[in-house]
């Protein structure tokens, strides 16, 4: 795994987990993430990059979304 594989995975994650608790989300939208996805506002990616920070995310989106019941 990449770093910005890595860096887009716990950024996936803590966005359920924060969208889930203020109601916005439930387990039902684990395959939703790309929805809800969003780059750091000041983070300047290549395209590589950036296609890894997206599919990190989207793992973790599902991954938190997905384990819950």
């Amino acid at each position: 795994m990449s770093r910005y594989y890595q860096r887009g995975h716990t950024a996936g994650y803590a966005a359920a987990v924060e969208r889930e608790h203020t109601g916005d989300v439930t387990a039902a939208d684990a395959d939703q993430g790309a929805t809800w996805f969003t780059t750091p506002a000041a983070e300047r990616l290549d395209e590589d990059a950036a296609a890894e920070y997206e599919r990190g995310f989207l793992a973790g989106w599902a991954e938190y979304l997905g384990n819950r019941h």
